[in-house]
């Protein structure tokens, strides 16, 4: 229903408004561009600009000891490389080519066509490739270890652990469009399509489940899936106004291990399933379509308003369950002197979410072991926001803004998952911007959000947070800028719940404090040799409740303010020389320290194994780059890139997931620029 009365609107609009507009172009019968009126494009003249292009031919020589974590996004295989580029102007056409080929997984390609403002197209591709984590789960290759918790789990490994996994991904993109000529309307076209092919592992937890000695597993999965989606849309003036309408189909469709398949035991549990070989961790196919209309009136003149109504129809098409949503909002702008801008937004969103109410599962060796199990209805929502923004110029050189937000959040089926059934949030920030002298500049921003029945135990009831940066010019050859950002979160009480909807614990306050402090120095040395170094810091500190189960009672526990902690550091420095004219020097490294770990104190979460040491980490980056480039006559130049990537865990931890790796790229190139 809410499509058709978008479409109804949208023609309504165009009826009404493309009436007057023709009336007032035939006035008299004549057209508004007479033959002594000449057109914009008979009363310029354009310049005809000589094409430029370039070609890079090079080769990479790579090698890799230990995870290929430690680059993880390079393809690190010997392999032939490509670049290049090309800029044609001779009116009424333009083109653009960019293209950078390092090997079969990575590469880069934009292409822009245009004709005259009639015909504008813009192509691009961008594939790379994602080096990802191999986990061991056991002490060897298929070998069992000794139960860890003394509850029948085993650790166990099918993959070996030097398998190098890793995933392609490829983005493409191509935009289409057409105007009329000496008249604002066009037609456009939207494509896309993103592929994701490869291998990952995948861990589960399988056997027969709580009641008989499940295992955890370790597989390669093989993953290829596509998303596709396109766009058709027209737009155009009528009047005072402009819209825009367009519709969106997509589809994500799923090839490779769709489904894996494992082997249950039988269970000691009569309700239990029998032992067979069932389906897990499907990955679905999806299909959706989209409408929304745009309308925005002449940005001149003190008052400007915006809107858009926009509906989505989403489906999993092997569940069966559906997810539609309308989005409808619209902002006022108004300027009633220059200092002084008003920006007023409304936003109104209904996700409307259904599911179906049981699911069925097969052993694919005897078709008579079914199981139907049933599925919590999903939760729908309606959410308003109301927003306001202020901004006052109080002097030629300080701004000065103030915003507001109120949302507002109910919920269907809310209480089957245990979470309230509003939500509201307000949201109030001030800032300011300030040039203090000719070469010092100052920002700040105080943001404070006050949430009241938060939908999760980590969304806090209040958030205060601090922002300041400063740019100083102390000398024409230093360059500097300091930002720092401090929040803190404070949860009042948290709520924990058993999978059969029992709260077990009611918890104390949960805080979070945050710190992010950046830190840039950039030095003219000399006429051709600057450099540039920076320091980086983040931490995050938080103290909260855990539930737990008690293996030997089966009964919940609770670890009262249990504290974690991470940190980063990340220091960096570069530096940029042209000893002659013809030579170019680049150089950059980077290190960075990354550690993080929580702490329990209850002892059954501390024997036989800490459960904090499965997340501890300390783990050291460092990542180097070098490259020089020689031009000789005649546009042609040699070079050569370096790259040096190394991760490296110090705690050497059994239980993590970091592995240590060290990657070395060397690119030698020869150029050709026409």
């Amino acid at each position: 229903m809410k499509k058709i009365l978008l479409i109804a609107l949208f023609s309504l609009a165009v009826m009404t408004t493309g009436a007057s507009g023709q009336e007032a172009a035939s006035k008299d019968g004549t057209d508004e561009l007479t033959a002594e009126e000449p057109s914009l494009e008979e009363a310029q003249t354009y310049p005809s600009l000589k094409p430029e292009g370039w070609i890079l031919g090079g080769y990479r020589f790579t090698s890799l000891t230990g995870s290929g974590v430690a680059s993880p996004y390079e393809y690190l295989r010997d392999s032939w490389a490509v670049e290049g580029g090309l800029r044609v102007y001779t009116y009424p056409q333009r083109l653009a080519l960019d293209l950078d080929v390092e090997n079969e997984h990575d590469y880069f390609a934009d292409v822009t066509y245009a004709y005259k403002d009639l015909v504008l197209f813009r192509g691009i591709d961008r594939t790379v490739f994602h080096n990802l984590s191999n986990v061991r789960l056991g002490f060897g290759d298929n070998t069992p270890s000794p139960p860890v918790f003394g509850y029948g789990e085993y650790f166990f490994a099918r993959d070996t652990p030097d398998t190098q996994y890793g995933l392609t991904t490829s983005m493409n993109n191509a935009s289409l469009r057409f105007k009329m000529p000496d008249y604002p309307f066009h037609i456009y076209f939207e494509g896309t399509l993103v592929h994701n092919g490869g291998d990952q592992q995948q861990n589960d937890v399988i056997g027969a489940a709580w009641f008989n000695a499940p295992l955890r597993v370790s597989q390669s999965r093989d993953i290829d899936t596509q998303l596709k989606t396109l766009v058709v849309g027209t737009n155009s003036h009528f009047g005072p106004i402009e819209i825009d309408y367009s519709h969106g189909e997509k589809i994500f469709t799923v090839g490779g291990d769709s489904t894996l398949y494992d082997s249950y035991l039988p269970g000691g549990d009569p309700t239990a399933r029998n032992a067979g070989v069932y389906p897990h961790n499907e990955i679905p196919e999806l299909s959706g379509s989209s409408n929304t209309i745009k309308l925005h009136t002449n940005y001149t003149g003190s008052l400007v308003g915006t809107a858009t109504f926009t509906e989505f129809d989403n489906r999993n098409r092997d569940s069966g369950a559906t997810a539609d949503y309308f989005v409808g909002g619209g902002e006022v702008t108004w300027m009633p002197t220059p200092i002084l801008t008003c920006f007023l937004r409304y936003r109104h969103k209904e996700a409307d979410i259904n599911n179906p109410s049981s699911v069925t599962i097969t052993d694919i060796t005897n078709a008579a072991n079914s199981y139907t199990y049933q599925v919590k209805p999903s939760i729908s929502s309606i959410t308003d926001t109301l927003s306001g923004t202020v901004r006052y110029r109080l002097l030629p050189k300080v701004t000065l803004k103030a915003d507001y937000s109120l949302e507002h959040v109910r919920r269907e089926n809310a209480q089957d998952w245990n979470i309230p059934g509003t939500t509201e949030r307000q949201v109030v920030s001030l800032s300011s911007d300030a040039r203090i002298t000719k070469d010092l500049t100052l920002s700040t921003r105080y943001t404070h959000k006050e949430v009241t029945n938060p939908s999760t135990n980590i969304e806090p009831n209040r958030l205060d947070e601090g922002r300041i940066s400063v740019s100083w010019l102390p000398l024409p050859q230093i360059n500097t800028l300091v930002s720092y950002i401090v929040d803190k979160e404070k949860r009042n009480s948290q709520t924990f719940v058993e999978s059969d909807d029992v709260t077990i614990q009611q918890g104390d306050s949960r805080d979070v404090d945050r710190e992010k402090i950046l830190g840039t120095i950039t030095f003219v040395v000399l006429k051709d040799l600057s450099v540039s170094t920076s320091i980086w810091y983040m931490r995050n500190k938080i103290n909260q409740d855990i539930t737990y189960e008690d293996l030997a009672t089966f009964s919940p526990q609770l670890d009262s303010f249990v504290p974690y902690g991470d940190s980063a550091h990340a220091y960096s420095l570069g530096v940029n020389y042209v000893p002659m004219e013809n030579l170019t020097l680049n150089a950059s490294a980077t290190y960075t320290i990354s550690s993080g770990a929580f702490y329990p104190t209850s002892p059954l979460l501390l024997e036989p194994v800490s459960v904090a040491s499965f997340s501890e980490i300390d783990v050291r980056e460092t990542d180097c780059t070098a490259s020089g480039e020689y031009r000789f006559k005649h546009g042609f130049a040699v070079g050569i890139r370096y790259k040096y990537s190394n991760i490296h865990d110090e705690l050497d931890n059994p239980y993590g997931n970091i592995q240590d790796g060290t990657a070395q790229v060397i690119m030698l190139t020869a150029t050709k620029r026409w």
